[in-house]
Parts: structure tokens; sequence; C-alpha cells
């Protein structure tokens, strides 16, 4: 199939179905993962990204846009599916440290339903990927266990169940079609807890971070952003210190 793949520097305005709201002050002390500053010039893709097609199904269209608060991922998905990702290297290790993002869509998909193997889409899902050693190419979910960050239709938030494809693979619902209003909600999770929540297990370290919009089921089209994905130590409260007497 033709591929789709586009990416572009550009002023951050919300053509579309998204709102022109602006996204919450940037956080501190957060390690960006995506990589958006710098982008390769014949893919137009973040340089250091790299893709696995679902087998046969499109290309959707990815843009970088330039917000006020640091770049932003726009992620254009019609009849398609891919996956757009980041090894780490070194792998992301250290317990208590938090993963945080912003994302926000105004296009859920109506009839999409994530255990139904036939209707499975979601406007986006942000996914990591654990395991013991490096990841080969062509073996991004065959090397070990991933979360898949969801945003759902119907599902409850906060449910959590083993996708179709593998009990290796866990989908997590954070948002449905009722908050697919075009603002951005902003996420902090735990991935090493919600690994062991999950899989009842100690989690190995993360080698990758990536996006899949997946629209392959339905043919619906789908547009949603992301941007500030990080990794750091979550702040500490200020404590005062009263002089002594």
């Amino acid at each position: 199939m033709k591929k789709r793949w586009l990416g572009a520097l550009m002023l951050l305005v919300m053509p579309g179905p998204l709102s022109s709201q602006e996204p919450p002050a940037s956080l501190e002390s957060c390690e960006p993962l995506l990589g958006l500053h710098r982008l390769d010039p014949v893919s137009g893709l973040p340089a250091s990204w790299r893709i696995q097609e679902v087998r046969g199904a499109g290309s959707p269209a990815f843009e970088v846009l330039t917000g006020k608060d640091g770049p932003v991922l726009r992620v254009t998905s019609r009849n398609d599916a891919v996956f757009a990702y980041r090894l780490r290297d070194p792998p992301l290790r250290k317990e208590g440290n938090l993963l945080r993002w912003r994302w926000r869509t105004r296009t859920p998909i109506p009839g999409a339903d994530l255990r139904d193997k036939s209707k499975d889409d979601s406007p986006l899902r942000l996914f990591l990927v654990f395991s013991t050693k490096p990841i080969s190419a062509g073996r991004l979910l065959r090397d070990g266990q991933a979360l898949f960050y969801t945003w759902g239709n119907l599902e409850r938030v906060g449910s959590r169940f083993a996708s179709h494809v593998s009990d290796q693979l866990a989908v997590w619902v954070l948002r449905n079609a009722v908050e697919a209003d075009g603002e951005w909600r902003e996420e902090v999770r735990n991935p090493f807890d919600d690994y062991r929540a999950f899989f009842d297990a100690e989690p190995p370290p993360i080698r990758a971070i990536g996006v899949i919009p997946d629209t392959d089921q339905t043919g619906a089209e789908t547009v949603t952003e992301v941007m500030g994905v990080c990794w750091g130590a979550p702040q500490r409260p200020e404590v005062s210190r009263l002089p002594l007497r």
C-alpha cells in the first residue's frame, strides 16, 4: 500500500476538530522520550524512530508541530495502523520514576470495542516494551511484554485486560469517548508498578516506547495529538525550615 508518512515543523495552529486551548505548563526535571526535536530529512519522522508495519494495514500521517511548551506529535489515521517507536539504549530501569505525557483527540471511534478482535480500534495507544534483552529488528512485541496505555471508546476508564493477540500484551484504558473533547488530558503513570499489577511479576527494563494509531478494523478517521512524553522523578514537596533557636 502507498505509505503516507508526513513530517513537518510548523506553528501550532489547531485546524480541524481540536480545541485551541493551550496545554498546561511544561514539567520540570523530566527526560523527553520521543526525540521530537530532530526530524529525519528523508522520512520526515523523528530521526531516532523505527517503524513496524501491521500486515494488511495502510500507514498513518505524522506531523511534528511546534507549540508554546515544546513539540507536539499529531497523528492522523484513516483505515490504517502502524507501530512507531524508539528504542531505549540504555533502557529505562530506575524505580520510582514516573512516565508523564499529555494527549487529546476529538475523534472517538463509534463502534470500536477493544475486547472484540474485529473492532479493537483506538485513536491512539502509547506503549512500552519490557524485555530482559535488546529488541531485535522485526521482533518488537515478541521478545518481552508490553503495556498499551489506550484511548478507548465505551470501555470503563481504568479497565485492563490482555490483548486478544497475546496475554503478554496488556491493554490499559486511560481515557474513553467521553473525554474525546479536544482538551488536553495529562497522564502520570508508574510503569513498573503497572507491570507488577498486570503480570504479577518483577518487571524487566523498558527497552522501547512508542505510539500506535489503530483504525484498520473500523475504517474510522481520527486525529490525535500527544506531547511532553517524559521520564522523571516525582517532585518532592518543599519543606519549610524554621530557624533554630
